[in-house]
């Protein structure tokens, strides 16, 4: 009797069950999967049936993918599709095949919740069987998925192509959001505020691992010797939103600075549109006046 999951047996079960076309059982004896129409009747007690999978159990998937998500833009269109009632299915693979980041979260998503079904289920018949139930799958960490996919890294040299991608789509932002007239205005301000910081300037970017660039961070001191570290920015290009990347690029912004003499990290909200606001927040920063403040020690 087979009393083990295997990867491979896991996909043969994931495969006939969202294999809509027919009825498939599981052989306790040989491991295998097989239709139900090739059943001896003679044998049954060695054949059980399948996880209960149909394509309601495919949509409560989909919409617990969509409220896990973070980027706002393509959860609303996803959110949309699943209202729809038409075609659900096909328009959701064709959205995610739009946004390819977040695609690779809906694959690993998918697996995972599949497993988890799977694993549950063969639990049952070894409680059925006399034996100890397995231990549940631990969680997929986030941070080493987007680790898989993309790189953080210091700046190289001033002015990278990076830095100037970035920041070329940071400022179109601006006007975008605000409008050209406020949006020029606050983008000359955020440029005034960038070039006067480059003597104690540190970057750090995130890229795909293709080199594509994905987003940027900086701070800087306004002295060698000052315990304060202003933000100069934190941005994420849109298409990548969602997946905790900016979250990232600021931990390991402030990772740079982890010296013992750092008392406070700053950033002025005149420089900074609304969309950075939660990211902030989320890692502890309380606004104080026109300025974001976060008080900790940086030293490890």
């Amino acid at each position: 009797m087979i009393t083990e999951l295997t990867s491979e047996l896991t996909d043969e079960i994931i495969y006939a069950m969202e294999n809509q076309s027919g009825a498939f059982v599981f052989d306790s004896i040989d491991g295998v999967i097989l239709p139900e129409s090739e059943v001896v009747s003679s044998e049954r007690n060695r054949y059980y049936k399948l996880p209960v999978w149909n394509s309601a159990s495919g949509f409560r998937m989909m919409e617990h993918f969509v409220a896990s998500l973070k980027n706002p833009h393509v959860c609303e269109e996803l959110r949309s599709i699943l209202k729809s009632g038409n075609g659900v299915f096909r328009k959701f693979k064709n959205v995610l095949k739009e946004h390819p980041d977040v695609e690779r979260l809906w694959f690993s998503f998918k697996e995972h919740e599949m497993n988890q079904v799977i694993l549950s289920w063969f639990d049952d018949l070894r409680e059925l069987w006399g034996l100890e139930r397995l231990e549940l799958e631990p969680e997929e960490n986030e941070d080493e998925l987007l680790h898989d996919d993309f790189l953080f890294r210091l700046a190289a040299a001033s002015g990278e192509q990076a830095e100037k991608t970035c920041e070329e789509e940071l400022l179109k932002e601006f006007e975008d959001f605000y409008g050209t007239d406020l949006g020029g205005v606050l983008s000359e301000q955020w440029k005034k505020v960038n070039d006067s910081s480059k003597g104690f300037r540190t970057v750090v970017f995130c890229e795909t691992v293709s080199g594509e660039p994905v987003g940027l961070a900086a701070g800087f001191k306004t002295s060698a010797d000052s315990s304060v570290i202003m933000i100069s920015v934190l941005f994420v290009i849109p298409r990548f939103r969602g997946l905790g990347l900016g979250k990232e690029l600021l931990e390991f912004l402030l990772e740079q600075f982890r010296d013992g003499t750092v008392k406070s990290v700053a950033v002025s909200c005149s420089i900074i549109p609304d969309f950075f606001k939660k990211i902030l927040e989320r890692e502890g920063f309380s606004q104080l006046g026109s300025v974001f403040l976060l008080r900790v020690p940086l030293e490890h």
